[in-house]
């Protein structure tokens, strides 16, 4: 399958330099073209349809908050109302005016998450409670409003801080403030690192993401790639130019 994602980017490669800025419109053909050939090399032989859709919209909120603890529900619920059958479209039609939309909104919760970061960093933690908090909540609901986020926020980051507690506290001693200090500007900075690598995320690093998310709908194995990254996976994985198990 993935020899039929690069077949269907190849495409489009000529008019693109492997890693300039995609236009608009190179990224409208490039849309439009994976929605018409992907239907018809997949093993499924089943063109785009609501099904489909909904599918690619799961997905692509997944990927973008794989641990339900960006989005509110109010957000995915808007979503699924405006997007659920409508996205195979959009793909037919080249516009990931969608896509943009959802990061969008994906980048303005996260903004606010970063912000509750910082609150819950400056408050003093009682690690006496007896508290649980699930890491993994990919299969989780996505909480009701921003009392429940903060909630859940609270229990990351008191996760956290109490992991890297039990690495450096020895013997049921104090632990070192200093130490204790440097964990929550590391905890920090994680949070500010992600808000700028998602805040840097160009047209091209999008419609990936996007593409992914449709080609996935299909099965779990099938990936979109730029041409930049079909270029890599052609070197490294098909003409073995590279040293590597191959593909």
């Amino acid at each position: 399958m993935r020899r039929a994602i690069i077949f269907a980017i190849a495409l489009v490669i000529p008019i693109i330099p492997l890693q300039a800025e995609l236009t608009p419109e190179q990224s409208s053909r490039i849309t439009k073209t994976v929605g018409q050939i992907i239907g018809q090399i997949h093993y499924r032989q089943t063109g785009l349809n609501d099904e489909i859709s909904g599918h690619h919209l799961k997905n692509y909120l997944n990927v973008l908050d794989f641990s339900h603890m960006v989005f509110l529900k109010t957000d995915v619920d808007e979503f699924e109302k405006l997007h659920g059958t409508r996205l195979d479209d959009q793909v037919k039609f080249g516009s990931i005016r969608p896509a943009k939309q959802m990061f969008n909104r994906y980048l303005e919760r996260l903004s606010e998450c970063q912000e509750m970061v910082n609150e819950i960093l400056g408050e003093k933690m009682d690690f006496t409670q007896n508290e649980k908090f699930n890491p993994v909540r990919n299969k989780l609901p996505w909480p009701g409003n921003k009392t429940e986020l903060k909630k859940l926020w609270r229990g990351r980051i008191k996760m956290e801080l109490l992991a890297d507690r039990l690495t450096f506290t020895k013997d049921g001693k104090a632990p070192d403030p200093k130490k204790v200090e440097d964990s929550v500007g590391k905890i920090k900075r994680r949070y500010e690192r992600l808000l700028k690598t998602m805040t840097n995320f160009d047209q091209g690093d999008i419609l990936e993401t996007y593409l992914s998310s449709l080609t996935r709908a299909y099965d779990p194995h099938s990936d979109y790639m730029s041409p930049h990254e079909a270029e890599n996976f052609k070197i490294n994985s098909i003409d073995m130019q590279l040293t590597g198990i191959g593909a």
